[in-house]
């Protein structure tokens, strides 16, 4: 089962702030969740599992993650919260414009692969 809610994933605080404000201009009634780091999200995601609520409807994972690698984050998305559980909808978003990150992240099955865009109204479109 899914929700109307968004999972953020990346390292840099500011990041995290300007996406959540981003998803919130885009459409105000997400609920937006965010973790510095992807242990912090997969022990979230643990707790969904756990206690019954809906998983996201859309993951947005950066993809140079410290400590947890997003490979690491995306392969265990994929196996523990396969598309017919609901979580779908996994996008990298990412600095790198690495043509093996990108191949690596749709061979384990991201959705898509978006290199991050400095200009804030831009990066809302």
């Amino acid at each position: 089962m899914t929700d109307r809610s968004v999972l953020v994933i990346d390292d840099d605080p500011a990041a995290l702030a300007l996406t959540k404000l981003a998803l919130s201009r885009i459409d105000p009634t997400l609920k937006v969740l965010a973790f510095e780091g992807g242990t912090a999200a997969l022990q979230h995601m643990d707790a969904v599992d756990d206690e019954g609520p809906p998983n996201p409807s859309l993951v947005l994972l950066d993809w140079n993650l410290p400590f947890m690698h997003g490979r690491e984050v995306l392969e265990f998305l994929r196996q523990k919260h396969a598309p017919q559980q609901g979580c779908a909808i996994v996008v990298v978003v990412t600095t790198s414009v690495a043509q093996t990150d990108i191949d690596q992240a749709h061979d384990l099955g991201a959705t898509d692969y978006m290199v991050k865009i400095p200009d804030f109204n831009d990066f809302c479109e």
